[in-house]
């Protein structure tokens, strides 16, 4: 089974132009192509939020394979149960370090395993609750997400075009929740499910959402209705940087009951030119991967 995140019709949805994607199939997933501003050469990036790899796989003949392509560089968030057959990483990647903690939900007997926080919160929540088709309720969607982009003041590739979302809403394995209040909807959440384990992709809420806790009873709602799903992955905080006491860490935290890292994986597959590009960057071991993209950031 291909998960949805791995496949060529997610790959392609994220790049909108379907020259961008590179399929890896040593690896079981598709990669982006980057083109470096100014310069004949590009580099690759994995899907966002995570590069989920397929089975069997071959690190170093995907990494061959990204090279005879003329690539530059390789950089992706890896799974959190992304695991290495011979558990040496460092002998194909340049840097392999821990990028975000990710919350699970896992099912268990004593289900729903909330913090008395959540416990309380979701008893004083009031909206309505139901599985929606995104297609259907596209407007209501991205004037939520456009008021997120603005709280959170997310750029760069983090602020998905509306062409992202008109295709999102036809991805295999996509669920989407809304939460109502006096008719309008005033949050969403976006899951994608591959068998028995479900992404947490993008949630979104109004202030009116917020008055009214939508966003605990969106949680739930997803907890129950999938009683088949073993694994939810609620993901990580806000931001690029690690931090377990933002206000979106804590909140997955309420509903987790479990945590798993994930890691930052990349590789320079052409070091002439790597070094060229990065010039007083190179120090790819403690600064930003790759480093001749650490000006272009956000």
């Amino acid at each position: 089974m291909i998960h949805p995140y791995a496949s060529r019709q997610y790959a392609e949805l994220l790049a909108e132009e379907v020259d961008r994607v590179i399929p890896v199939p040593e690896w079981g997933l598709c990669v982006l192509r980057r083109p470096i501003e100014g310069m004949a050469v590009a580099d690759a990036v994995g899907c966002y939020p995570v590069a989920v790899f397929g089975e069997n796989i071959d690190i170093q003949a995907g990494l061959d394979r990204l090279r005879d392509a003329g690539l530059v560089s390789v950089v992706f968030v890896a799974d959190p149960f992304f695991k290495i057959r011979d558990n040496k990483p460092s002998q194909y990647f340049d840097i392999y370090k821990e990028f975000k903690t990710h919350y699970f939900h896992r099912r268990t007997e004593l289900y729903p395993a909330y913090s008395k926080h959540h416990r309380y919160e979701l008893r004083r929540a009031d909206a309505e609750i139901r599985e929606i088709g995104l297609a259907e309720h596209m407007a209501d969607w991205l004037r939520l997400y456009e008021e997120l982009v603005s709280r959170h003041h997310i750029v760069g590739t983090a602020a998905f075009s509306v062409r992202i979302f008109q295709r999102l809403a036809d991805l295999d394995g996509l669920v989407s929740f809304g939460a109502f209040v006096g008719g309008e909807l005033v949050a969403c959440h976006l899951w994608v499910r591959c068998g028995d384990h479900m992404h947490s992709h993008l949630a979104a809420s109004s202030e009116t959402g917020r008055r009214h806790g939508a966003a605990y009873l969106l949680y739930d709602a997803a907890f129950r209705r999938f009683d088949d799903v073993k694994t939810f992955d609620l993901g990580g905080g806000a931001g690029l940087e690690e931090n377990s006491n933002d206000g979106l860490a804590r909140f997955k935290r309420g509903f987790s009951n479990c945590a798993k890292s994930a890691y930052l994986c990349g590789k320079v597959l052409d070091p002439a030119r790597y070094s060229e590009l990065s010039g007083a960057n190179i120090d790819h071991d403690t600064g930003y991967f790759p480093a001749y993209r650490a000006s272009m950031v956000g």
